[in-house]
């Protein structure tokens, strides 16, 4: 099956025909990546919750959550190096296809007795669609015979002056960050990360390493005003300013971390699953927190 293709409404039909015989479903499931398996799972699990709503019996995310191996436990079965309790599969179905594949499996087999039960409650779903064709995730590029969409661009804004004023990195300070460089590269070469860079708060980019020349200097701006929006959070909960955080987008995580002096280590990577990309970011920004100090 194509990426660029959407499951068939057929497919659907038999995945709810056969959810009466574990053995079947499996086989079901068995002709399927973990591309296809995601949003499968997504429109089952909704699908789920919300026809059961008029069911005789009522299921709830409590119940589906109850009904499914522990996330610790399954990452102890398959032998994860990611911390225990996380996992992620918006990642893992890139980078790790096969345990992607794996958990994916195992979690619409959880759900297949509820999805049972309410067709057994519900008879007249069975032959109903149950939702739209469901899209298929794919990471490639916008094909050019799409229809023309206007160009998305970066642009370059000014904090606002209530988070804090502008103030001038120490020359001291710079040739400090000059003679650390070696962890950035570090990053990009044995971590796994396509580019690690040390910005001020404003935005500023005081060095970087990258996997390919790119222009940073968006991407600075864009992170430099998250990081004065985070600091206003903490100061507004009486938190502290920011000191280091992971966001996981569809194609790559980030992270950044305070190095103190309103200096930050950030990083970017499609490439490292986020729990070691925070433990990652962390070693490497007290390293390198250290080499200032």
């Amino acid at each position: 099956m194509s990426e660029t293709q959407s499951i068939s409404n057929e497919l659907q039909q038999e995945l709810i025909d056969s959810c009466d015989d574990p053995d079947k479903f499996r086989v079901v499931l068995s002709k399927l990546t973990a591309r296809d398996l995601k949003p499968i799972y997504d429109t089952l699990y909704q699908f789920v919750l919300s026809e059961s709503q008029n069911a005789q019996t009522v299921v709830t995310r409590f119940d589906l959550q109850v009904g499914t191996l522990a996330v610790s436990a399954y990452q102890q079965k398959a032998k994860c190096k990611e911390p225990l309790g996380y996992c992620t599969l918006s990642m893992c179905v890139r980078i790790n296809p096969t345990c992607g594949t794996q958990r994916l499996i195992m979690l619409l087999s959880d759900l297949r007795p509820f999805l049972y039960r309410l067709l057994l409650e519900r008879p007249e779903l069975r032959s109903l669609p149950k939702s739209p064709e469901i899209e298929v995730m794919t990471y490639e590029p916008i094909s050019e015979v799409q229809p023309e969409r206007e160009e998305v661009k970066l642009i370059e804004t000014k904090p606002p002056e209530q988070v804090v004023q502008k103030a001038e990195i120490a020359s001291e300070m710079i040739d400090k960050v000059f003679r650390s460089k070696n962890n950035l590269w570090q990053m990009v070469d044995k971590e796994g990360f396509e580019h690690a860079l040390v910005v001020t708060e404003w935005g500023d980019i005081i060095e970087s390493a990258s996997t390919k020349p790119i222009n940073l200097k968006p991407i600075a701006q864009a992170l430099s005003n998250e990081i004065q929006s985070l600091n206003l959070q903490g100061k507004t909960l009486s938190l502290n300013r920011l000191r280091v955080i992971t966001k996981e987008y569809r194609n790559a995580v980030v992270g950044m971390y305070s190095l103190g002096e309103n200096l930050y280590l950030l990083g970017i990577s499609s490439a490292v699953l986020p729990g070691k990309l925070h433990s990652i970011i962390s070693k490497s920004g007290q390293r390198m927190r250290s080499d200032l100090a």
